[in-house]
């Protein structure tokens, strides 16, 4: 039975199975994104802004690309939001926003295929993207290219939906495209290669893999035109010393998240659950177990990323979307033939949907529509200082402490000071001391030689009292002492209940910068 037979009367037309998919859309994804615009700068968030900056100044100034950091192409899609007026932040976010949306309403469409249900393809979806857009997964919305780069892997999905060479020669292509958006990805251009050879043979996996390479190659070219050099390959050969200081903190994040997997995604692992129990009936002979697997395996490899990396909840919900496939797969074969069958696919879809709703309440201090209120009415491009932030307030106190144009550095990945105080670092290399201090081997001499020869003005250390990172503050700030060059100049300390409240700054100004007033 096609899934178009199996449609109630309601949901029959087009424009009814529009209405029905934005409504989801809407209300698991625009809703809490759109609640969340103001809230205070996030550290992650502020990584991502920070290179979209620096992109779009370059690029304003006729430079092309900078030649320096990742490859960060989200951020270069996303710079021109530094052209608005406003906070950018708030543009970020919300064109991240409009791409969430666009790929929220792929996978629906996805699930309706997948399930033969358009009833089940709604709630499968509303309860997965309830899930992928909470506070720890999007923070306020500009965290990472998750949703961006489901919308290439969404349509390369659609395009291998039945046998076609070109069909496969788009996907290869779609795939690179969310593999240079979100390098993780990576995991399923090789699994999309595997399901294709296993399935339908050599030639059609080799289509999908050389048109993937294809495109990609002619990408990275092109950005590597545009940044004038090769230098990003350097970048990621030295990538892992940067991140070799948190290596002993990657199995503790891991497990320390994993448990709280259930709290975060309940309503979708009980969904999943659910339905893979309830079709589990051997009288199916026309189940696709392949198809199965297919999203099985979708489903766990992205959990390669917080295993070997620092797994936070957004690493584990790149298996959202795969596991809201395997739902819909399963439940394909659920049926309804007895009334006891209809009161369990009834009761676990109504556990899962409550499971989903109670994530408005244990996170609506993030959600403050108060907050966001208040945020879009204040005037300029900064966060008022409301006394509720450490963010804001250490922001505030760098444009007190530096000078008409002058510049700021940061350590402990504070990145978010960037967008939020309106100042800039003298360069990359010292946009995070602590990576500065690490690139440098840990060495004082070498660390102060590259602080010498591009100083900032301001300097602000965060002491974090957390694991979340290692910082090496006190290496730092003793260095900072004994180099002559900066005087402290206050310290904002740690603040409990608020915003960033763990993350306490100590202020350095350099010596002969002026050090009040003009950064205003």
């Amino acid at each position: 039975m096609t899934a178009e037979k199996r449609l109630p009367a309601a949901f029959a037309s087009p424009a009814a199975r529009l209405a029905g998919i934005s409504g989801v859309v809407l209300l698991c994804v625009v809703l809490p994104r759109a609640l969340a615009l103001g809230f205070y700068p996030y550290m992650d968030e502020g990584f991502y802004a920070y290179w979209a900056r620096v992109i779009w100044q370059s690029l304003a100034a006729g430079r092309g690309l900078p030649d320096e950091g990742f490859l960060v192409l989200y951020p270069a899609l996303l710079s021109w939001c530094w052209a608005l007026p406003g906070k950018a932040l708030v543009w970020l976010r919300s064109a991240d926003m409009i791409l969430a949306a666009v790929s929220g309403f792929l996978l629906c469409r996805t699930l309706f295929r997948e399930s033969g249900g358009f009833i089940a393809a709604l709630v499968i979806g509303a309860v997965s993207l309830a899930a992928a857009d909470i506070p720890p997964v999007i923070q306020a919305g500009f965290r990472n290219s998750i949703a961006a780069a489901f919308i290439p892997l969404l349509l390369a999905l659609e395009c291998c939906r039945a046998p076609s060479a070109w069909g496969e020669l788009a996907a290869g292509a779609l795939t690179a495209v969310a593999v240079l958006l979100r390098e993780p990805f990576a995991v399923f251009a090789v699994w999309g290669f595997l399901a294709l050879l296993i399935g339908r043979g050599p030639r059609p996996a080799m289509r999908f893999a050389a048109s993937g390479l294809l495109v990609g190659a002619i990408i990275l070219l092109c950005v590597f035109a545009l940044r004038g050099s090769f230098g990003l390959v350097n970048v990621y050969a030295t990538a892992g010393d940067i991140y070799a200081a948190d290596a002993n903190l990657v199995r503790y994040n891991f497990f320390h998240y994993l448990e709280r997997v259930p709290r975060f995604f309940g309503g979708a692992l009980l969904l999943a659950l659910g339905a893979l129990i309830l079709s589990a009936r051997r009288d199916r002979q026309e189940r696709q177990w392949t198809r199965g697997l297919f999203w099985l395996g979708a489903t766990l490899l992205p959990l390669a990323e917080p295993a070997l990396k620092i797994g936070f909840p957004y690493h584990f919900a790149v298996s959202l979307p795969p596991l809201a496939g395997l739902t819909a797969w399963a439940w394909r074969a659920v049926g309804t033939p007895t009334r006891l069958r209809q009161a369990l696919v009834g009761l676990v879809c109504a556990l899962a949907c409550l499971l989903s709703l109670q994530q408005l309440f244990l996170f609506r201090d993030y959600n403050s529509p108060g907050l966001t209120a208040r945020t879009l009415a204040a005037p300029g491009p900064f966060w008022p200082d409301d006394g509720r932030s450490n963010t804001v307030a250490a922001a505030a106190r760098l444009r007190e402490l530096a000078p008409q144009g002058g510049t700021v550095s940061v350590n402990n990945f504070s990145y978010f000071l960037y967008p939020a105080s309106g100042l800039m670092p003298p360069s990359t290399s010292l946009s995070d001391l602590t990576r500065t201090y690490i690139a440098a081997g840990r060495n004082g001499d070498a660390f102060l030689r590259a602080l010498k020869a591009t100083p900032p003005d301001v300097i602000a250390l965060g002491r974090a009292e957390s694991l979340h990172t290692a910082s090496f503050t006190p290496e730092i700030g003793a260095l900072l002492e004994e180099s002559g060059l900066y005087r402290p100049a206050g310290r904002l300390p740690s603040v409990d209940g608020a915003n960033y409240g763990w993350l306490g700054y100590e202020f350095y100004v350099r010596i002969s910068a002026p050090t009040e007033g003009g950064g205003r």
